[in-house]
């Protein structure tokens, strides 16, 4: 660790920064780096196309690609006619930076023209404001999320990774603190396990089996004590399915005896499932449950690929074309 004092000495040794930030304020290292005469490599974080220039006076690299940062590590080390350039354009940008005196100036005059000029606030001018703000950042965030999704359904035979969550509760409602996860792999079919130690006699479980817009197939949900092996629950049949309330972004699409089909719209898919009593001193248990995530696209082509009775299909356009001729005579 060094005092502050030596920062720019530290900065003058050196040709270049690697400044790979996620999030930042007023992204200054860089900038302090090329007053220095150097050059940097950073992520494309928020705030970086203020002053930073990719392939003029820096490279800005995607984040979390650190195989392209060593990539260009490797570049500027061999390549010292690149570095210069570099140095020489971060030079460049750090002469027409201005300096504390003038930004002081054109500070002053900013608020000068929004006192003069910006329309008189009051309460109700900044509640409404910030009422419109609010509503244009969320419907940005959302269309990001969307955004989000649906880049996961540009090749679905590629596999993703998803999550299922599990919620608990012997009567005080879902919360985060009763609460566990797994990972699993999409686009197949999978057997996720939960392990889940009750309190009480009677409690409450809700399944979020996925976190992709798509369809969600699901064999079934099976509860068993952990030391015996004693099944408690099982749900794999038309009936049991019609006894779980599905609520979040989800909707039925299809519940036989053998699985059930789920739409998921959004993020946030809920299975609630009717009140469990335990029966058994025995107070850990085991939740498994059978399914397989997949996009719109990945689905269709799975149900084309599904086994069908043409012979019955025939048959049953047969016999409607029958009707339609006797109707017509």
């Amino acid at each position: 660790m060094h005092s502050i004092e030596r920062t720019a000495e530290i900065y003058r040794s050196c040709d270049l920064l690697v400044k790979l930030s996620y999030v930042e304020g007023m992204f200054g290292p860089p900038l302090e780096m090329f007053h220095c005469g150097g050059t940097a490599i950073v992520y494309d974080v928020t705030g970086h196309d203020e002053y930073i220039r990719d392939g003029e006076n820096s490279y800005v690299v995607k984040r979390d690609d650190e195989d392209r940062v060593v990539e260009l590590l490797e570049r500027l080390r061999k390549d010292h006619g690149e570095l210069q350039r570099l140095k020489t354009g971060a030079l460049k940008t750090a002469g027409n930076w201005p300096d504390w005196q003038e930004a002081s100036m054109r500070f002053e005059e900013a608020l000068g023209e929004i006192r003069t000029t910006a329309p008189q606030t009051n309460r109700h001018y900044l509640q409404r404001y910030t009422g419109q703000l609010w509503d244009d950042n969320q419907n940005r965030l959302d269309a990001k999320e969307l955004r989000l999704f649906s880049r996961r359904e540009v090749d679905s035979r590629h596999t993703t990774e998803d999550f299922v969550q599990l919620y608990w509760h012997t009567g005080e409602g879902f919360t985060q603190q009763n609460f566990s996860w797994a990972h699993y792999v999409s686009n197949e079919w999978v057997t996720v396990k939960l392990e889940l130690e009750i309190t009480n006699t009677t409690f409450y479980l809700r399944i979020d089996p996925s976190v992709r817009i798509g369809i969600i197939k699901i064999a079934y949900i099976k509860i068993f004590c952990r030391s015996t092996g004693r099944v408690m629950f099982n749900m794999h049949s038309k009936k049991a399915w019609r006894m779980v309330d599905l609520s979040g972004t989800a909707k039925w699409l299809k519940r036989k005896n053998r699985f059930c089909l789920i739409e998921s719209f959004g993020n946030d898919p809920q299975l609630v499932l009717p009140v469990l009593t335990k029966n058994s001193v025995e107070n850990r248990v085991d939740i498994e449950i059978k399914l397989k995530t997949m996009g719109y696209t990945q689905a269709m082509k799975s149900f084309c690929l599904e086994p069908i009775s043409w012979l019955r299909l025939l048959k049953k356009k047969v016999s409607l074309s029958r009707v339609n001729s006797v109707k017509r005579s």
